[in-house]
């Protein structure tokens, strides 16, 4: 096995590895914040990247099209420390967050990075 998989790495088929880790094993809670923003400058969306890249509850930005302009994952330990993440953001960029959602993930039935 490990022969086959160094040589797809020699090919370039496999370019790395990642893990996927399920924090409610862990007693954490994962929370999806929807995000759309306005009046977004390249100095204001740096920040809001910046923020999200070095807060240690977020796990994952993804910049999205359509209605939300960003999916932000959080993990923490419980609905409390939850509602101060959304508050942090909410206060920190109100000049730019013109609406935010949240759902609580209750388990991940399928991640699929390569869905060809």
């Amino acid at each position: 096995m490990l022969i086959r998989i160094r040589k797809l790495k020699e090919k370039n088929i496999i370019e790395g590895f990642f893990t996927f880790i399920r924090c409610q094993i862990y007693g954490y809670q994962n929370y999806f914040i929807l995000a759309s923003l306005k009046n977004l400058t390249k100095q204001n969306e740096k920040k809001f990247f910046s923020f999200c890249e070095q807060h240690k509850n977020i796990v994952y930005l993804i910049k999205t099209v359509g209605k939300w302009d960003y999916e932000i994952s959080v993990e923490v330990q419980n609905q409390v420390m939850f509602q101060e993440v959304f508050t942090e953001l909410r206060e920190q960029f109100s000049e730019i967050i013109m609406n935010m959602k949240s759902v609580l993930v209750f388990k991940d039935l399928k991640y699929n990075l390569y869905p060809f």
